[in-house]
């Protein structure tokens, strides 16, 4: 076949859709690949050689580099603590979410290095927004809808939700309606 390791992690490191950074433990970017460079907005030349801190607002980098701490001294105390999302980073003009997931050091003979996974967060932080407000309109048109409304659950038929108007109509609390 002809594929090496390296050869095949290149590949990867290449293609991939999300935006991965590779950079020492000073910070200097030593390699990121194509998808990191365009959720950044640089080119090859201008991305490799800046420090990570470069990339993002400064009240992240405290909180990046706890995190990159925890990594290496194996102190995390769970899957989400090497993420670090970052809700108002501007490119281009453009206010998007990014998502940071750190991966665990890498040794090398240069030494120490961290990898992250960067990926364009924006979408799904907007449908996130939209359903919360989708789920508050949902909630105060029921809970104070004029007409007595309750919520079944149909495979049971359970009563999980009853407005103010129910209570009222039926002289109930809603403690004993709702198991």
């Amino acid at each position: 076949m002809g594929h090496t390791l390296n050869n095949i992690y290149e590949s990867f490191f290449n293609s991939s859709r999300e935006g991965i950074i590779i950079f020492d433990t000073t910070g200097k970017i030593i390699n990121a690949n194509a998808s990191a460079k365009d959720l950044f907005g640089f080119s090859q030349k201008a991305f490799i050689g800046k420090k990570i801190d470069e990339l993002i607002d400064k009240k992240y980098h405290t909180a990046l580099w706890e995190k990159c701490d925890s990594l290496i001294n194996g102190t995390k105390k769970n899957r989400n603590d090497n993420t670090l999302i970052i809700p108002d980073h501007l490119r281009n003009g453009k206010q998007v979410v990014l998502g940071l997931v750190l991966n665990n050091h890498i040794k090398s003979e240069e030494g120490r290095m961290m990898a992250v996974v960067v990926v364009d967060e924006t979408q799904r932080w907007k449908d996130k927004h939209e359903l919360r407000q989708s789920h508050e309109c949902f909630k105060k048109s029921f809970l104070y809808n004029p007409i007595a409304q309750i919520i079944l659950r149909v495979n049971d038929r359970v009563i999980i939700g009853v407005n103010e108007q129910f209570l009222k109509l039926f002289g109930y609390k809603r403690e004993e309606v709702i198991d």
